[in-house]
């Protein structure tokens, strides 16, 4: 169907891109009034006291545009959006496509078109308002009632063209009208039923779309003869929704007519006899209605026109009826490692770990002259640690169609903290210059409070307000409380806690000569802020020309300053690593090592690339502290076993060739025709958890008897093949895996492969002396995220158990080991 392909267009409007979640295909269905006909009788009256039903009297009010409306009013209203004009700014369209539509006083828009005049439509405005620290839809439902004799609406696709229009960018006023361009009243073209519209309304939580139980207003603006509008009595008297016209001003009676329809069903608000300019915004003939339970529904019925006209209906925010500035609504992050997250962890910002982040949502409707907001202010208290140092710790958004946030965010003004006896600050942040008006405006203001990790003053302080979270990860809780100012009336918010994850410190250890040139790669470190830490300091070490140097104990910072090892922390140092020199002197000597010139080639995974440690591994320690010549076949993520052509297999075959992700291409030494002196074998951790089947050990010792999908198949082609290919001693190395069961029986397979093939065994995944070294500092050693891959210190103290290994394999030492 035509309307299936258009029914999931999604939104990405300028301003909302970053903050759109996913919003679920919503029913059509619309709640529509059971009466067929509109007839007023004799019951029209010019004042609301007239009316005679006395339950229904009670929710019926005149409205004084100088006094605002309550708060319990306004939690929810309908505003206009952010590009409201624009159809990629909506999404969910049911019988609905976008088009050129019929603005009723401004030509040509942007609108959609009904495409089955005989089916309800809809159509999502996603994240449309901000309530209990949650975005909202609204999804707005209509369908089309009554007959036209030419144009009858049960007539699917009839030839009437209907339009939701969205306006244009330069006059909102025609947001979200209805209109057509044949309806008729009662009684014309010999119709028994006026042409009416039958509309929806619901609010939802973005979400996970259940539904907003909140009050809100909806203004219906220009009411004049051509039409009223018709509200359900009973929906009225059970939630007590309300209805807010014009009040007498001077010697006039508030215009604005109602009547109960001759079922005693609705209640009809109608224009006066004399209102008759259609296009026309009055405000005597403007009124407000105030719906419950995040929901809304009305009819709009033509009626006294007196030949065929367009039938239309607007609900749109216009400054004739006054209403209160919401409160703001108060909204805490967390703070993950730099991450500031809302509350739901969606991910919002790149922040640092320094910033406790406090957000604040304030609506500014539009008003009557009179009420129009000139300054607004938020009256924020926060602890002594957490500080604004000015406006540049602001940030405002506004979420209407205006792009004006800017503009006001040059007026903020930061005043001087207070402080109070309870160990808080507290900062008043005005915006606006108190003479231009702040209107139609729905405004975010994000306030990044800065923390200072390293002031040593501040550790005590700071330790105290730590909190463990359901995660078990310790947060700095950061209390803040916020009033709001608005034109001297103050509103208090409330407090609101962000968590800020603790930072950790990190520290690039470099090995240099007197002129603080880099003799080996730098060693990272992260720990604790303010926690001490222990620095490296090998008694020598050798460069890239095989020089050795000897350890002076001395230690410098990034200025040159000498240090006193024992007394260095971990610093914040706003998120950025802290740089110390160890300096070393040249002892006139070159290293000497049996492997120096050996070529050694390297089969494996990510442990052999070195991905936790900038894919430098124990090979290339080798290669710079040794003189080893090593061709370094790895590949992340790669598995022994299968056929893929990242496998092991399948990335030997081709290592002969120095065709390799890892060989020649690299610039280093292709094996061309020349002999290695040892082959080295990964037994990959990845197999552990493939799914690939174990296998055993074969009877066979021929190459095509081996089921290479099997992790025993696999491992014996290689072996087989590096003997075949290049004649050398065979090493198999196992891993660090901590308790793992899958890689227990791999290790196990391993030795009795050995049995079979007598190669050299390095049986890391046994070593008592690494597991508890690894043990000790997981952060340091090993990568804490899966306690597999080595970092730079464990990398370490793999060079000298493969260096040893190597060294026994060439001096003939080992057999079997």
């Amino acid at each position: 169907m035509k309307s299936t392909k258009r029914a999931f267009l999604l939104a990405a409007a300028t301003g909302f891109a970053l903050l759109f979640s996913s919003v679920s295909v919503v029913s059509a269905e619309v709640k529509t009034f059971d009466a067929e006909s509109y007839q007023t009788g004799n019951k029209e009256v010019d004042q609301w006291a007239d009316l005679t039903d006395t339950k229904f009297k009670q929710l019926v009010s005149p409205i004084n545009n100088e006094q605002p409306l309550a708060r319990k009013n306004n939690s929810l209203g309908m505003i206009v959006p952010d590009n409201y004009w624009q159809p990629e700014r909506y999404c969910n369209l049911v019988n609905l496509e976008p088009a050129s539509g019929h603005s009723f006083s401004q030509g040509s828009s942007k609108s959609f078109q009904l495409i089955d005049n005989s089916q309800s439509a809809s159509v999502t405005v996603p994240h449309y308002l901000h309530h209990n620290k949650r975005w909202v839809d609204a999804i707005y439902t209509f369908k089309l009632k009554g007959d036209n004799t030419s144009h009858d609406w049960a007539k699917s696709n009839s030839r009437a063209s209907v339009y939701l229009n969205l306006g244009t960018s330069y006059n909102r006023r025609n947001w979200f009208s209805l209109w057509t361009n044949s309806a008729a009243p009662r009684g014309y073209y010999q119709t028994d039923v006026s042409s009416r519209w039958d509309i929806n309304v619901k609010f939802v939580y973005s979400d996970d779309q259940s539904p907003v139980k909140a009050t809100g207003t909806v203004e219906f603006p220009s009411v004049n003869t051509q039409f009223m509008y018709a509200f359900d009595k009973q929906q009225m008297l059970k939630n007590g929704d309300r209805v807010y016209g014009p009040a007498p001003t001077g010697n006039k009676q508030g215009i604005l007519r109602g009547n109960l329809d001759s079922n005693g069903q609705y209640f009809d608000v109608r224009g006066a006899s004399r209102q008759t300019g259609s296009g026309t915004y009055n405000a005597e003939t403007t009124f407000l209605y105030v719906f419950h339970n995040g929901e809304l529904n009305f009819t709009n019925v033509k009626t006294g026109s007196t030949y065929p006209n367009a039938m239309f209906s607007r609900n749109v925010s216009e400054p004739y009826i006054a209403q209160e500035v919401p409160y703001g609504d108060l909204v805490g992050t967390i703070n993950k490692q730099g991450k500031i997250t809302e509350t739901s962890d969606d991910q919002v910002d790149d922040q640092t770990p320094g910033t406790a982040q406090v957000r604040l949502y304030q609506a500014f409707p539009n008003q009557p002259t009179a009420q129009t907001v000139k300054q607004y202010q938020v009256q924020l208290t926060l602890p002594k640690y957490a500080k604004l140092t000015g406006p540049e710790n602001l940030e405002l958004n506004n979420y209407n169609y205006q792009k004006d946030a800017a503009k006001i965010l040059k007026t903020a003004k930061v005043s001087d903290p207070k402080n109070n006896a309870n160990g808080t600050q507290t900062y008043t942040i005005t915006f606006g210059d108190g003479k231009t008006a702040i209107n139609d405006n729905n405004l975010q203001l994000k306030i990044n409070a800065q923390i200072d990790w390293d002031n040593p003053e501040l550790l005590t302080t700071l330790k105290q307000n730590f909190v463990k979270a359901a995660d078990g990860q310790k947060y700095l809780a950061v209390k803040a409380k916020t009033k709001t100012i608005i034109d001297g009336k103050t509103m208090d918010n409330g407090q609101v806690t962000t968590k800020v994850e603790e930072p950790k410190g990190k520290v690039n250890v470099h090995y240099v000569d007197g002129n603080q040139t880099d003799l080996q790669k730098p060693v990272s470190l992260a720990g604790v802020v303010n926690a001490g830490f222990d620095i490296e300091m090998p008694q020598t070490v050798v460069d890239t020309y095989n020089e050795e140097y000897q350890v002076t104990g001395e230690v410098k910072n990034a200025a040159g300053e000498k240090v006193d090892p024992k007394k260095l922390r971990y610093q914040y140092n706003s998120n950025k690593p802290q740089d110390l020199y160890v300096i070393y002197q040249d002892t006139g000597h070159k290293f000497a090592s049996i492997l120096n010139g050996k070529r050694v080639g390297f089969l494996g995974s990510s442990v052999t690339v070195g991905w936790q440690d900038h894919n430098h591994s124990f090979v290339d320690n080798l290669r710079e502290q040794d003189g080893l010549v090593a061709f370094k076949e790895a590949v992340t993520g790669t598995t022994l076993a299968g056929q893929g052509s990242n496998t092991y297999v399948h990335r030997l075959l081709k290592m002969k060739d120095g065709n390799t992700a890892a060989g020649a291409s690299k610039g280093k030494n292709a094996l061309a025709d020349e002999p290695l002196d040892a082959f080295v074998l990964q037994v990959s951790t990845n197999d552990a958890n493939s799914g690939y089947k174990l296998g055993s050990v074969s009877d066979s010792k021929e190459l095509q008897d081996f089921d290479i999908n099997t992790v025993a198949g696999a491992m014996e082609y290689i072996i087989k093949y590096a003997e075949d290919t290049w004649h050398c001693p065979i090493i198999l190395y196992t891993g660090y895996y901590e308790n793992n069961a899958k890689y227990q029986q791999m290790v196990d397979l391993t030795y009795q492969l050995q049995k079979k093939w007598h190669f050299t065994l390095l049986d890391i995944y046994h070593n008592q002396e690494v597991h508890d070294l690894f043990s000790s500092d997981k952060t340091k050693y090993v990568s804490a995220n899966d306690f597999i891959h080595p970092r730079h210190a464990g990398y370490q103290v793999w060079t000298d158990l493969f260096r040893q290994t190597l060294t026994d394999v060439f001096n003939n030492e080992v057999t079997d080991k």
